[in-house]
């Protein structure tokens, strides 16, 4: 909807924004180098910033250069903004109004050709677009546009944050794409976007297929069994009805688990290691489990499936 009210040539603006989780001066500072269409990454290696009245190239926030996921649907968007307005070569200090000079292509340009002027973006453009999608007032004939801090385009930002949240990703990967130092930091600010994990124990569950019991519970674990043990709920692992012990149970479920991961088979979900239990978990597999390469946002079908 912001899109649609801003000029022709700030309207994809928001996508590296909504569909990155970029900050503004990163959007702005954007350069042709930072994108690889082909592997679908885009690197944020730097800003436009405003120092003392004077634009310079800086580190992100933080000095923390990272790489976001690029969607189809926002590289699309600035491959045809590209087209539309070609990238323009920028120089500017580094870091500082006095720093060496260094030359960028950016994306987003302004219309007399030079880098955007974010102060002047922001009450020439964004405002009246965001009163054009009534999420501000229009003022009064003569009267500026009222402070909107909390629908600066900072707010696209905390939009991509709640759409990974509602699709599932983990605190961690969201935490590095938005450049967080600290993911900690990111629980506080988007805690309450996340949803309870009684709610995300039904839905996983739920999501599954209907649960059928294996036919020799001696021999193998429940699909409730492995749900509890990979963090979906309170379920522990039960006693098997006909003799032998719980871990007895783990031992083979632990083999398969081990076996499919190593040959790649299955993604298995990130989850603490704490709802291991040492003496029954493989501590490999654990380790396989939790490791931070692996996607944690990949359906926990292909796992429960081992164990029917």
């Amino acid at each position: 909807m912001y899109g649609l009210a801003l000029p022709l040539r700030f309207r994809a603006t928001v996508d590296p924004g909504a569909g990155c989780g970029l900050r503004q001066g990163e959007i702005f500072g954007l350069s042709v180098d930072e994108l690889n269409y082909e592997g679908g990454w885009l690197t944020v290696s730097h800003q436009l910033k405003r120092i003392r009245g004077k634009y310079v190239f800086a580190l992100p926030k933080g000095g923390k250069v990272r790489d976001v996921p690029l969607p189809k649907a926002v590289a699309t968007a600035l491959r045809d903004h590209s087209k539309e307005f070609a990238p323009v070569d920028v120089t500017l200090p580094w870091r500082t109004p006095d720093g060496p000079l260094v030359t960028k292509r950016l994306l987003f340009s302004g219309f007399e050709g030079n880098h955007v002027r974010v102060s002047h973006f922001n009450a020439r453009y964004w405002k009246p677009a965001l009163a054009s999608a009534g999420v501000i007032p229009k003022p009064e004939r003569g009267e500026p546009y009222a402070s909107a801090p909390e629908d600066g385009m900072h707010a696209l930002r905390h939009f991509y944050a709640s759409v990974l949240l509602d699709a599932g990703e983990n605190i961690r990967a969201l935490s590095q794409y938005l450049g967080h130092s600290d993911p900690g930091f990111t629980l506080r600010t988007y805690t309450h976007l996340m949803p309870s994990s009684e709610g995300r124990t039904r839905k996983a569950v739920d999501g599954l297929a209907p649960v059928h019991r294996p036919a020799h519970p001696d021999r193998r674990l429940a699909v409730a069994d492995v749900a509890g043990h990979l963090g979906l709920g309170p379920v522990g692992a039960r006693r098997p009805a006909h003799g032998g012990s719980a871990c007895a149970d783990q031992h083979t479920l632990r083999q398969e688990l081990a076996q499919k991961t190593r040959n790649d088979q299955v993604w298995a979900p990130m989850v603490p290691s704490t709802v291991m239990p040492a003496h029954c978990w493989n501590r490999r597999v654990a380790a396989l489990v939790t490791d931070p390469k692996f996607p944690s946002s990949t359906s926990l079908r292909p796992v429960m499936e081992l164990f029917r």
